[in-house]
């Protein structure tokens, strides 16, 4: 072999294996990249400690604002990144159980595949509340919803790329290994039928994805070599399960006649043990979330407002109306609920461009048994000096995340009066 021929085969292998060394700012898949450079992301994050006035709604359900138990601070903001020279818009923010992790996931509109996730430390503290972590860039996937788990990140994509989706769809699980809050290069993605996987979900060892109109639930081992089972959902929107519980629940829509229905399924047989239809979350391609709270899912029905439905009979025992898009002046299209959270006896709901509002119910809904009164008193809605259309609220620990969008995350602390 010639010298040059020698130098050329050097230079070649320097480039490949700089390319495949697994750090914090390179990796060998092409379609994401992740990021561990924490200084770098937290120049996205802003610290804050500002009160965050309740305006009182005009139709309170009991006008119980002038008693308000808590008050309320915005602790910080993060910005969404920029994928590609694009930034990316805030959809979807996962807290999980009563651990300091957060994560939000990041896509864009349109035709275009860009996404992100940030992986965010959330403390008790009141300087540096919320840290960046880690994050990943996806260049050929939307991250439509994420779920941050103690060894492991879970994202659901949806992608024109055959390497992520296979020959199923557009939609794809990617898992990511985790180490301490640090997001490792190794992982691995599973295909899924459907138009786009819209939320996922990992409770003891199983994921649980739904994955849009044309498709339904895919249950999966946690690290996605095996698919488990599969059940067929019209429509299927959103998943949550019942750590403690045999419960899966699922929220299929059906645009064209109105309605929808939460499916309850046995998290051990994965059988459907009810199906309870009711009218609303028929908004076509729009996120509507259901969340468990002990026997009650509080479901987000677009136009119909927030259901809280007795998951034992489909009893609807509480409903909170979307505000009227006229008070506020802005369009019908503009205003109706798609996420709803809940923890202890507080409920927050994001209502699209009308904001976030917050409700307050007599119990910790936990504690709520079949046949027992609740009452639910509608507080008001949030006021922050700028803001955007909300796409998902999650409330956890006292500690409230709203994903606007292009607006990104802001985090506000309740504390009790």
């Amino acid at each position: 072999m010639s010298i040059k021929h020698i130098w050329l085969a050097i230079v070649i292998g320097t480039f490949f294996w700089a390319g495949c060394s697994v750090n914090s700012e390179k990796n060998p898949d092409p379609n994401f990249r992740v990021l561990n450079d924490e200084e770098l992301l937290n120049e996205r994050l802003k610290e804050s400690d500002t009160e965050v006035e309740v305006e009182q709604t005009a139709t309170g359900l009991n006008k119980k604002a002038s008693l308000r138990s808590f008050s309320l601070n915005l602790i910080a903001e993060v910005e969404p990144p920029v994928v590609n020279g694009e930034q990316v818009q805030a959809t979807m923010v996962s807290i999980i159980g009563n651990s300091a992790r957060a994560a939000v996931s990041y896509n864009v509109q349109g035709s275009d595949h860009l996404g992100a996730v940030d992986a965010l430390q959330v403390t008790s503290s009141n300087a540096n509340s919320i840290r960046i972590r880690s994050g990943v860039a996806f260049s050929s996937a939307k991250a439509n919803a994420v779920h941050y788990g103690t060894g492991g990140l879970w994202v659901a994509l949806s992608s024109e790329d055959p390497e992520l989706t296979g020959s199923n769809g557009f939609s794809a699980v990617k898992m990511f290994h985790v180490s301490g809050y640090t997001i490792n290069d190794n992982s691995t993605n599973f295909g899924l039928p459907g138009f786009a996987a819209n939320s996922v979900k990992e409770v003891d060892g199983r994921i649980y994805v739904t994955s849009g109109d044309n498709a339904g639930l895919t249950i999966l081992d946690s690290d996605l070599t095996e698919q488990i089972g599969y059940i067929d959902i019209p429509g299927a929107r959103w998943v949550d399960v019942d750590e403690n519980e045999a419960w899966i629940v699922v929220l299929g829509s059906n645009p064209e006649n109105g309605m929808a229905t939460l499916y309850v399924i046995n998290k051990n047989t994965l059988e459907i043990i009810n199906e309870f239809p009711f009218e609303g979350a028929d908004t076509p391609e729009a996120k509507s979330t259901v969340e468990l709270r002990g026997e009650l899912a509080l479901i987000a029905a677009g136009k119909a407002g927030t259901i809280i439905m007795d998951i034992n009979t489909g009893d609807i025992v509480a409903t909170i109306p979307i505000p009227d898009p006229a008070e506020k002046g802005l369009s019908v299209d503009a205003v109706e609920t798609n996420a709803v959270s809940a923890d202890e006896e507080y409920i927050f709901i994001s209502n699209g461009e009308a904001g976030v509002y917050v409700a307050e119910a007599n119990m910790d809904l936990e504690a709520y048994k079949n046949g027992d009164p609740l009452t639910v008193d509608l507080i008001g809605y949030l006021m922050f000096d700028e803001f955007q259309s909300v796409n998902h609220v999650a409330y956890r620990n006292k500690t409230l995340f709203i994903a606007s969008g292009l607006g990104g995350v802001k985090a506000v602390r309740l504390t009790r009066k």
